[in-house]
């Protein structure tokens, strides 16, 4: 299959393979992407942000980000809208009132 997909791609010269392989792919698919999350974990200053950037700038459309809440305090030069900065008491309602599904 993937000697098919290679020689595929080497015939239809596609100017973004990640889209060829998405379309090429989904027959083979049983539950398609959408809804699935892709998760960024890393410690502070290697780059989570800047590629999250890359990622929605290239697939307009494909990805989404959602804002996570937290109840630790702001910090002295975060951005508005990285975090939704909620009390402890709110994150614990929070938590009780959502319905969490595995």
């Amino acid at each position: 299959m993937l000697n098919d997909f290679l020689s595929s791609v080497l015939l239809n010269k596609p100017d973004d393979v990640f889209v060829f392989a998405k379309e090429y792919f989904s027959p083979f698919n049983p539950t398609p992407l959408k809804g699935k999350p892709i998760i960024l974990v890393g410690p502070s200053g290697v780059g989570k942000n800047t590629l999250v950037k890359s990622v929605l700038d290239k697939y307009n459309g494909v990805f989404e980000r959602k804002v996570s809440y937290t109840s630790r305090p702001k910090k002295i030069n975060e951005k508005p809208g990285n975090y939704y900065i909620i009390t402890r008491e709110e994150f614990e309602k929070k938590i009780k009132a959502d319905d969490f599904v595995e």
